[in-house]
């Protein structure tokens, strides 16, 4: 949201670190893709059976900037991670 003409990021600071993460990403997406106007997001917006197109595409900025395809599929492919539990603690 915009605190007068700055835009602001607030996080819940008892959430988990890895969702803070993605909540400044998700955040950050809406900014960088022009959804100023975009209602503060509740926690039914950073979920994958999000169907509103604002919240869709503030995810998959979210999902590419923590863990971008490239650097998975290298990851994955050179056998030094093989599981999504692995593929989450080197992305975090």
């Amino acid at each position: 949201h915009f605190d007068g003409k700055t835009p602001v990021i607030e996080l819940n600071v008892d959430e988990i670190e890895t969702r803070q993460r993605f909540t400044i990403a998700h955040e950050l997406g809406h900014f960088l893709l022009g959804d100023s106007d975009a209602p503060r997001d509740g926690p039914a917006s950073f979920g994958s059976g999000q169907r509103a197109p604002r919240e869709v595409r503030a995810n998959r900025f979210a999902a590419g900037l923590l863990m971008p395809s490239a650097a998975l599929r290298a990851l994955f492919l050179s056998g030094r991670c093989d599981s999504v539990e692995c593929l989450a603690s080197k992305f975090k």
